[in-house]
């Protein structure tokens, strides 16, 4: 429901230092040989691994994964010390094992390449290894805590502060430490004060933890940077909600809807704002809405289904129930919903029927009316 929000840069080159590792060969061959004789050679071929690096570099914008592949592997025959390559070679490859390997050369050659380090964290990452991902992000800050570097997947280069920010999403909210979730993120934006995704994610935890006043400052604050991002209206918006403001809870939503009108979540929640606060007919608006987008799900028919019981519409809500029910009849909710509706209309057969299949079907809440309905305990 939500979208990680990235405080995004132009891209940057992939492949960054080239020149330095010309001039690497050529200083370490200079001090090696005193007549000067190789210090052409050696100068040549750190030029001519780097050629090859850029080729693969220009193959992987392409997409020619296999071509990059060969380009890197040249660059590294001419110059096995040469990281970057490793590192780029790494990227190309989609086997876990294989880019895990690239990666790992590239630091044992430069221990201090943070693009090598977060993107072994990431695979880590992916392949549930958060230890090792927790250590290489770790790294990255170590490494790189004040600078300020454009963040893409597809680059070598992280946000500024976002070795913290990496750090927390395996913490938090997984593992529940949100008091160092909060900590690392306040770093990351004592570093950079307009860095938007760490507002947005410090304010998701601070919602998640019922904090809806340091939520809603933090949101406020990506709003400032970011206007334009939907989610962080609808994220605003969640946290009115906790605060039972549902005046303001209106209209972050209408604005996320504004921004992003083919998202069907803001629509829903919306809904539930208005018929908080007793607005059914906008209610049953944003819920039909619901239903328009995706009518092959329940959520816009039982929403629908409760606004027209508060409404004493009774039949109506039968009619979204039994939609409901067609298309989910495994969701014991709308069993014990219609059951409760038929008990409204005084159809006390037909609700003790849809409680005993919400019973049978595990709704705890159907079983307790039906104990109340028979007397027991």
């Amino acid at each position: 429901m939500r979208k990680i929000l990235r405080n995004k840069k132009v891209n940057q080159q992939i492949s960054t230092g080239d020149c330095g590792i010309a001039t690497t060969a050529f200083r370490a061959s200079n001090k090696n040989n005193v007549m000067g004789e190789n210090t052409t050679h050696s100068f040549t071929k750190g030029v001519d691994a780097a050629a090859y690096n850029n080729r693969g570099v220009a193959c992987m914008g392409k997409r020619d994964y296999y071509n990059a592949i060969a380009n890197f592997s040249k660059a590294i025959d001419i110059n096995p010390q040469y990281a970057e390559a490793y590192f780029n070679r790494g990227n190309a490859y989609f086997n876990f094992e294989e880019a895990i390997s690239e990666y790992t050369k590239a630091i044992d050659t430069d221990p201090y390449h943070v693009g090598a380090y977060y993107h072994r964290g990431l695979m880590y990452r992916k392949n549930k290894n958060y230890s090792l991902a927790m250590s290489d992000f770790n790294n990255c800050v170590k490494i790189c805590p004040q600078y300020d570097y454009a963040y893409d997947y597809d680059s070598v280069y992280i946000d500024d502060g976002d070795g913290y920010f990496i750090n927390l999403l395996d913490k938090c909210p997984e593992y529940g430490d949100y008091h160092n979730a909060i900590a690392d993120f306040s770093k990351a934006i004592e570093i950079n004060p307009l860095y938007a995704a760490a507002y947005d994610h410090r304010g998701f935890i601070s919602k998640h933890k019922g904090d809806y006043d340091n939520a809603i400052a933090d949101f406020s604050k990506v709003i400032e940077i970011c206007p334009e991002y939907a989610d962080v209206y609808f994220n605003r918006g969640n946290a009115y909600m906790g605060e039972r403001d549902y005046n303001n809870a209106v209209a972050d939503y209408s604005k996320a809807i504004e921004t992003d009108p083919h998202d069907a979540v803001p629509y829903y929640f919306r809904g539930v704002a208005y018929r908080n606060i007793g607005d059914y007919e906008n209610a049953l608006v944003d819920f039909n809405k619901v239903i328009e987008m995706y009518p092959h799900e329940v959520y816009g028919y039982l929403a629908c289904g409760i606004v027209y019981t508060y409404m004493k519409r009774y039949n109506h809500a039968i009619t979204v129930s039994n939609k409901a029910i067609e298309i989910d009849p495994q969701d014991a909710y709308v069993y014990r919903m219609r059951g409760d509706v038929w008990m409204d209309m005084w159809d006390v057969d037909k609700g003790i029927s849809d409680f005993k299949v919400a019973a049978r079907l595990g709704d705890r809440d159907a079983q307790y009316r039906l104990r109340k309905i028979y007397g027991k305990k």
